[in-house]
């Protein structure tokens, strides 16, 4: 039951956030399951593999909604930065769920995990 709730709150809000708490609340999912992922590369293979493919899946598929959101109309340059970036984070993600190699999520994170707390500046309207 709580966690029907739970659900329930985080579509309500997603639904009534604005485009820039939306982008927060994207990074913010990113940053959740990658972190999820490496705790579960601390477990015995057969204990996290499960885990590990679960959480890095949805932070990809996360990372492509965002790639896929970007307006190229609006800002070409900042679209396809973005994009690029996406892009690397898109087969650094791959790459670790295939092999089952954690090396270069840590690096991911802290990129996330940055932009993340810029947006959240953005949107506060806190200076960068």
């Amino acid at each position: 039951m709580l966690n029907g709730r739970r659900n329930g709150y985080t579509e309500v809000k997603i639904r009534t956030a604005g485009p820039g708490e939306r982008v927060v609340l994207l990074y913010s999912a990113i940053v959740k399951h990658l972190n999820l992922a490496m705790r579960a590369f601390e477990l015995p293979r057969a204990d996290g593999c499960e885990a590990i493919h679960a959480n890095l899946a949805l932070a990809g598929q996360i990372v492509v909604e965002l790639r896929l959101a970007l307006d190229h109309q609006q800002n070409a340059e900042l679209a396809q930065t973005l994009e690029n970036l996406y892009v690397y984070w898109e087969r650094e993600i791959s790459d670790a769920n295939v092999n089952k190699d954690p090396t270069g999520l840590p690096q991911i994170l802290q990129m996330v995990d940055s932009l993340r707390d810029t947006w959240q500046r953005a949107v506060n309207g806190v200076p960068a």
